[in-house]
């Protein structure tokens, strides 16, 4: 494309070069008729090399546009809007994991998958609600009774790295079948949620959000 404009560039330089010649010649021989038609070709001549600037510069300015958002593209792990990176992808397998253990309400290897440091303050400045490993255990064991099935989706928004943990925001969808009053229902939660993982003897342990 840009081979072809600057073609017609030097074509209607060219062009332009000849006519202005053309033109000296027939004033000299005083015919003006022709004078007139070189006058318009000149004209034209110079329409033409606005119309093949302007055309020029937007090409120029597209292909601009097109290598800087390539230099600023990134290849994201499949279904997520995580870049795709070995440790991201070895954050989202462990994540996988944990996605597993909840569907199929294997309490052992949840707890297996948790850090004996957990600690979650639920989000609030008061402690009657901490949850710490031991805590956490009891509080599995009673969701164990209570939820006699599940289905739990993920969709993986970020994964942001400390200095010694990494914060992985989600979004999830759970449906729960749960004993009620009335007999077993399914519930269904979709929320925002971020889960703590931290490496311990170079495995990645759950230490908040479950």
């Amino acid at each position: 494309m840009l081979v072809a404009l600057n073609f017609l560039t030097i074509c209607h330089t060219r062009l332009k070069v000849s006519a202005y010649l053309t033109q000296n010649r027939y004033e000299s021989a005083g015919k003006p008729t022709q004078l007139r038609a070189v006058y318009l070709g000149i004209r034209f001549a110079e329409r033409l090399v606005i119309m093949v600037s302007y055309v020029k510069n937007r090409v120029l300015g597209l292909a601009l546009v097109v290598v800087l958002l390539a230099g600023c593209a990134h290849d994201y792990l499949p279904d997520t809007t995580v870049e795709d990176t070995e440790e991201n992808r070895r954050v989202l397998q462990f994540v996988e994991e944990y996605r597993r253990a909840v569907e199929s309400r294997d309490m052992s290897r949840l707890l297996s998958l948790t850090s004996v440091n957990y600690f979650d303050d639920m989000g609030t400045p008061v402690g009657d609600d901490d949850i710490d490993y031991e805590t956490l255990q009891k509080e599995l064991r009673r969701l164990r009774s209570e939820v006699l099935d599940a289905r739990y989706q993920i969709r993986y928004q970020g994964v942001t790295y400390l200095a010694d943990r990494a914060l992985i925001d989600i979004l999830y969808t759970g449906w729960f079948r749960v004993n009620t009053a009335e007999g077993p229902q399914w519930r269904r939660r979709l929320t925002p949620h971020r889960l703590v993982v931290a490496l311990e003897a170079g495995r990645y342990k759950i230490v908040s959000g479950i």
